[in-house]
């Protein structure tokens, strides 16, 4: 199963087309799909306040993983991905429940002064989107912020 739009970093691996397919070994590709959706999301904002996952379990900041989820989840189905629509809710309670003291890669990049993977993680919902004609204002916003973070 291709996740074109789905390039978030957990189970998957990029080419630089932004193509990734999943990397089972045990489970189902529903479960990596649902993953992915997860990272990308929660490792933006994250980044953006130099946090732990945890943060995700509070309220307001919940809300926004979420909804920045679901928008990767409509893009990642118009680009052909089969995800029930509770997805977002799965894939923040696995980053949660599996590693909510975790620092994301690009959370930990930003801490110390490397350059940020937003293109892939953040930047190709949007892309991918408007070839669609979806619109994803959080992701576009998320990622201007985490292009700004950069220096880009």
């Amino acid at each position: 199963m291709s996740l074109l739009a789905l390039g978030y970093g957990m189970g998957v691996e990029y080419t630089r087309q932004r193509e990734v397919s999943a990397k089972v070994q045990a489970g189902s590709e529903m479960t990596a799909t649902i993953a992915a959706i997860g990272v990308g999301a929660i490792g933006g904002v994250c980044a953006l306040a130099l946090r732990e996952n945890g943060i995700a379990k509070e309220p307001e900041v919940r809300s926004l993983v979420l909804a920045l989820m679901r928008e990767a989840l409509e893009v990642g189905r118009a680009e052909g991905a089969e995800l029930p629509d509770d997805a977002p809710e799965k894939a923040l309670s696995m980053v949660l429940g599996a590693a909510p003291d975790h620092w994301s890669s690009i959370t930990v990049d930003r801490r110390e002064g490397r350059r940020l993977e937003w293109q892939v993680r953040n930047a190709v919902v949007g892309e991918v989107g408007r070839k669609h004609g979806i619109a994803t204002p959080l992701n576009d916003v998320i990622t201007t912020l985490l292009r700004a973070a950069d220096g880009r």
